[in-house]
């Protein structure tokens, strides 16, 4: 199966990919914008930006097993790799919501400046510690401490990022420059004593 978030009827819709056809609409919260899949595929969880929450989904069942709900508008949910977290950027506190995947609960909000434009994103890197995210207000690349959570470190872009994208290795992070139509290239290093200086612009 597939499913994606369906705005203005509030549901997410579940589809048949061999059939191409639609098994099931679920009633979600309102006014959702984005969806991301638990690791073993059996969940969703859909951001409801005008209700402020999560809504998990037991995709077999096709109901909604839980709501979970944010101190801000969540605009982008992302599944952490291994599955273990949930993370949703909210645009009306600045902040990074995490979501424990096995609990259904919010465990965290990671302070993250200049997120308020809805078009910010969040990558992990394949190590299950570190992810990168954009902030269109500002233009900074921010490193994430997953394991804490924390914001680690910032680099100013002097424009507006959004979209971002990780290299195979994850040692790099590519994002979309708005303002100036560029693309800004980072490099990752180091780990746990060294993440303050885990972070780098190359152009």
């Amino acid at each position: 199966t597939s499913a994606w978030s369906s705005d203005p009827v509030n549901s997410l819709t579940i589809v048949d990919v061999q059939t191409m056809q639609m098994v099931a609409q679920v009633p979600v919260g309102r006014t959702p914008v984005s969806v991301a899949l638990s690791s073993d595929g059996t969940r969703a969880f859909v951001a409801n930006y005008a209700s402020s929450s999560v809504s998990v989904i037991d995709l077999s069942l096709r109901a909604v097993v839980a709501e979970l709900v944010l101190p801000g508008h969540p605009y982008r949910v992302r599944s952490s790799v291994g599955g273990g977290s949930v993370w949703a950027i909210c645009d009306s506190n600045d902040g990074l919501a995490v979501i424990d995947a096995g609990s259904l609960l919010s465990t965290a909000m990671v302070a993250l400046p200049g997120i308020t434009v809805p078009k910010n994103d969040i990558v992990f890197r394949g190590d299950k510690r570190l992810a990168v995210a954009t902030a269109t207000v500002g233009g900074t690349l921010n490193l994430v401490d997953v394991a804490s959570p924390a914001l680690i470190k910032s680099v100013a872009t002097g424009g507006m990022t959004t979209d971002i994208v990780l290299s195979s290795d994850g040692n790099r992070a590519c994002a979309v420059d708005e303002m100036y139509g560029t693309a800004v290239l980072v490099k990752i290093t180091g780990f746990a004593e060294t993440l303050s200086d885990a972070l780098a612009r190359v152009r």
